[in-house]
């Protein structure tokens, strides 16, 4: 189950304006983000399903740049809605199930690439969502799931500057070692889990104290791109499920 209050929390978070533009690769998480899906080098038939897409703006990136055979899935219906209006406004079309992705059916089997971004970790237990993204896959097929390491250094500083944010983000998992103890559960994949990107300041909610918070965030996102990617300050933790190529 959710941490966090559940729908009614989602749907307010994603109420507001459409997003608009594209991933800037001026911010050092969205660098670190296509570098990762470049890495898989997949063709232009692949097809790839986003857990937890609204409000799209990752998702028309892949289907501009890896392909337009898309899947977003999200059980928010304001963030459904608002990715809707945004592909629409955009001129890009794509299949958007507004439903709970471990309960969504006709899926299993089907794609070459099932990722999600930021959704995991706001699980009590996400052994069901894991094995979602895994069930999904194609014999050969990749699962990518990144959660924001909040743990050490961030975890401290977060929750000094934004401690009820932290509080809806599950601290148990911030360890590749969580990740790759589930892997008898999923005998049909490999499972690996490792720090992944460079250090992000986007991690912590700076942006709360006004324009000097978001003039430091800046600062910091441009300071890490001289960073060593991969680090224990890495910003994310990045697990990595693959469907063994036997499977039937």
């Amino acid at each position: 189950m959710f941490k966090t209050p559940g729908k009614t929390y989602w749907n307010g978070n994603w109420a507001g304006a459409v997003p608009s533009g594209s991933l800037s690769s001026l911010n050092v998480f969205n660098l670190d983000l296509k570098t990762l899906f470049r890495s898989l080098r997949l063709t232009a038939s692949a097809r790839v399903a986003e857990i937890g897409f609204a409000p799209g703006k990752t998702l028309a990136w892949v289907h501009d740049h890896v392909t337009r055979n898309v899947v977003g899935v999200d059980y928010s219906d304001q963030g459904c809605a608002i990715a809707r209006q945004f592909f629409a406004a955009t001129g890009r079309s794509a299949q958007m199930l507004c439903e709970d992705a471990t309960a969504v059916a006709g899926l299993d089997g089907t794609m070459d690439l099932v990722y999600s971004i930021g959704v995991l970790e706001h699980f009590d237990d996400p052994s069901d969502m894991l094995g979602a993204h895994l069930r999904w896959l194609k014999a050969g097929g990749t699962a990518l799931v990144l959660i924001p390491n909040y743990s050490g250094l961030y975890q401290r500083l977060q929750a000094r500057l934004d401690p009820a944010n932290l509080e809806i983000h599950n601290l148990d998992v911030m360890r590749p070692s969580f990740w790759t103890d589930l892997q008898a559960r999923h005998p049909d994949y490999v499972l690996t889990a490792s720090f992944y990107g460079r250090p992000s300041p986007w991690l912590l909610s700076l942006q709360k104290y006004g324009v000097g918070g978001r003039l430091v965030q800046y600062a910091l996102n441009f300071l890490a791109f001289i960073w060593p990617r991969n680090t224990r300050f890495a910003a994310n933790i990045l697990i990595v499920g693959r469907r063994r190529a036997a499977v039937q």
